[in-house]
């Protein structure tokens, strides 16, 4: 994936402020996935964060011309080459895994049991996704803001519980 149309993720103070910077950083290479995450979480941020929002809309390029804080900061979590993992991660994210199955598994044959049947097949089916993107922040998402976090986990659980719920009813 290029940079252009991640830019468009990003607001449009941000992006008069900072776009051209943004693209001749990121230049014409295909981006890793990794840093097509990594420029997500800056666009949640820069859509999320009162701070950055006010600092689009009152730095001009031409005042600072090594870039401020926002540029400097998105500049560095961008270019790294990716998220340094250590084994308590890895432990965290695998625990997160396998707990989450089992917390999940439990739930949805209690709730086939004792709520309804489509409570109980909705969670059954979450077990694997749901647990999958709650490791995400011992992964993927490893030092992203909690808004960031908030976001990359919590809308995917959203759409996913949506999703089981209208498969059964539809």
């Amino acid at each position: 994936m290029r940079a252009e149309p991640l830019l468009r993720l990003f607001p449009r103070a941000w992006r008069v402020r900072y776009g051209e910077e943004f693209l001749a950083t990121a230049g014409n290479q295909s981006l890793g996935t990794q840093q097509v995450v990594d420029i997500v979480a800056c666009a949640i941020d820069a859509w999320t964060s009162s701070e950055v929002r006010r600092a689009a809309r009152s730095v001009r390029a031409d005042l600072v011309p090594e870039g401020d804080p926002m540029t400097k900061r998105c500049m560095t979590v961008c270019g790294t080459a990716g998220v340094e993992w250590n084994r308590r991660d890895a432990l965290f994210a695998a625990a997160t895994m396998i707990g989450g199955s089992i917390l999940f598994s439990a739930a949805g044959i209690l709730a086939k049991r004792y709520v309804s049947e489509v409570t109980g097949q909705v969670i059954l089916g979450l077990a694997f996704p749901a647990s999958l993107l709650l490791s995400f922040p011992f992964l993927y998402l490893k030092g992203k803001s909690w808004r960031t976090q908030l976001v990359l986990v919590g809308v995917p659980l959203l759409v996913l519980v949506a999703i089981g719920i209208l498969s059964h009813y539809i």
